[in-house]
């Protein structure tokens, strides 16, 4: 998942100073803090609704990071859209903000369009829900894949290996497969 780049930077939210000293840092101006809190505040309960005072805040760090350039926070902006979290749910504001992720060359962002286009549903499932039948829509994430993957992002390398084993919108290709397959699993060694 996309959130899991808080932990790969070695912020731990555990504990409320350690909070409370990002919080400082973001209402200061570091825009890095400013994600970090936005992501915590977001994922730290799933299961509960998202007070709108809290949502505001997201909504606000997210943006300022996003006007200082940060791809991760329009990462992190489509992904309130795509899930609902925060505001209200829209594929279309989702597909804006990774859109505008990808023009920045960040890897996942073309992961999470292709899903977007692979799936007729929300992206939170990533990999449970039946693929789209259509067959324009299965071009349009072979496309993101692929670039994702050139890119070096490992979730794309897979789907596309998936894609090629499969023949969707490509000749069936085991070689090219298991190329895609072998390139993502070397790139976590």
């Amino acid at each position: 998942r996309h959130h899991d780049a808080v932990q790969m930077e070695g912020v731990s939210m555990d504990g409320s100073f350690r909070l409370l000293e990002e919080i400082n840092k973001a209402e200061a101006g570091d825009t890095k803090a400013m994600r970090r809190v936005a992501y915590y505040l977001l994922y730290e309960n799933n299961m509960e609704d998202l007070e709108p005072e809290i949502a505001e805040r997201c909504l606000r760090y997210l943006r300022d990071a996003i006007s200082a350039g940060d791809p991760d926070a329009m990462m992190d902006l489509g992904g309130m859209y795509i899930t609902g979290r925060g505001v209200p749910k829209s594929r279309a504001d989702a597909l804006y903000w990774y859109g505008k992720a990808a023009e920045l060359q960040q890897p996942l962002a073309f992961n999470r369009i292709a899903q977007v286009y692979l799936y007729d549903e929300d992206t939170e499932a990533l990999g449970y829900l039946p693929a789209t039948e259509d067959p324009g829509r299965l071009q349009k994430a072979f496309e993101y894949f692929q670039k994702g993957a050139d890119l070096g992002d490992v979730g794309c390398m897979n789907e596309l290996g998936i894609m090629y084993m499969k023949g969707e919108c490509t000749e069936a290709d085991e070689e090219k497969g298991f190329h895609w397959f072998t390139k993502a699993y070397n790139s976590y060694t």
